[in-house]
């Protein structure tokens, strides 16, 4: 069973530390996918503008990689180190 880490957040800011936050805590592993600015954006009761600057963060930290079509993963190398052992 695949249990999918919940994004939270009403802000920018923080749905981009939520996000961070996964990839911390193992919960986001490399090259996991994101959901789709507009469904997060849904889901969250935000504006789709909200959480494509959120992402838009996040790429410029490197946590996470945008691949065009193929949406936004988790950067295969993330600028955030895991504090589960290796």
């Amino acid at each position: 069973m695949v249990i999918q880490y919940g994004i939270t957040g009403t802000t920018a800011k923080g749905i981009a530390a939520s996000v961070e936050r996964g990839v911390t805590e193992g919960a986001l592993a490399p090259e996991a996918a994101l959901p789709p600015v507009r469904r997060l954006a849904d889901e969250l009761g935000v504006s789709p503008g909200t959480v494509a600057t959120a992402y838009k963060e996040l790429r410029r930290r490197g946590i996470v990689v945008t691949r065009g079509r193929g949406g936004t993963v988790v950067a295969r190398v993330p600028a955030v180190a895991s504090r589960r052992p290796p």
